[in-house]
């Protein structure tokens, strides 16, 4: 299964790049802004683990059992925006959604849409 960015447009579904799809693939397809919040969430929680690994002094490794928690905590919140993104149960209109493309030079392709339920942010802003 890939994520692929598109714009939804009642049944169809135009994507970006269509040519990076096989003739019968599943795909998630997102909004620009709905792909841009999961990937900015969880870039934030992987540049604080970063820093926080690039700014211990690897001499003073006994100073990690503090900041333990808190690389937990934004593990944490990786893997429920990973969930969010791979679970079964249906995120936004066009989730799992089944793309046929006989033609391989068409840029609209039809999906099979998802009853739309409204996305919970995973973090606080």
């Amino acid at each position: 299964m890939r994520v692929s960015d598109g714009i939804p447009n009642g049944r169809i579904a135009e994507l970006s790049q269509p040519e990076m799809f096989q003739e019968h693939e599943e795909v998630i397809v997102f909004t620009r802004n709905e792909f841009n919040r999961f990937y900015t969430s969880m870039m934030e929680q992987i540049n604080y683990i970063n820093n926080i690994d690039l700014y211990l002094d690897r001499n003073e490794d006994w100073k990690l059992i503090g900041y333990w928690p808190k690389i937990l905590q934004r593990i944490h919140l990786l893997d429920k925006n990973i969930d969010s993104i791979l679970t079964k149960e249906p995120l936004q209109t066009y989730l799992d959604a089944s793309i046929y493309n006989t033609n391989k030079t068409a840029i609209k392709l039809k999906v099979v849409p998802k009853d739309k339920v409204i996305i919970q942010q995973t973090l606080p802003f």
